[in-house]
């Protein structure tokens, strides 16, 4: 990896460290179907602001502005937003999707996502 001559090389930091509740293997059903997701999240260097880059099988890609509040995640995108809510144990998922329609955010979807590699403390790097 290179940076500019005035960058600073980048540093894993507390901002990143809350990120690894999302570390491993999730599965997801919608409706009985599986539904799966590959995301990329990151913190923005300049403003410390979260993202979500996700790629789901079914030929979808979004870009998503991402904070925290405790154990609930949002989602923020221009046409899409969802609430992620982690059980106490971080072993479970409670999503709930909404979608914009003629300027009101609507239903969309709920999912239940269950960790499958083991306990989050087995994921996370010290």
């Amino acid at each position: 990896m290179t940076t500019k001559d005035n960058e600073a090389m980048p540093a894993r930091a507390n901002l990143h460290e809350a990120l690894s509740v999302f570390l491993g293997e999730w599965r997801a059903r919608i409706a009985g179907k599986a539904f799966d997701t590959l995301s990329i999240l990151g913190v923005e260097t300049t403003s410390e602001a979260y993202f979500a880059r996700t790629f789901e099988n079914h030929g979808f890609y979004r870009h998503y502005g991402l904070a925290v509040d405790d154990r609930t995640w949002m989602l923020e995108g221009e046409t899409e937003r969802a609430r992620t809510v982690f059980d106490d144990d971080g072993a479970t998922q409670t999503i709930t999707w909404e979608w914009l329609r003629d300027g009101r955010w609507l239903p969309l979807c709920d999912r239940v996502a269950t960790r499958v590699d083991g306990p989050p403390s087995a994921t996370r790097r010290s």
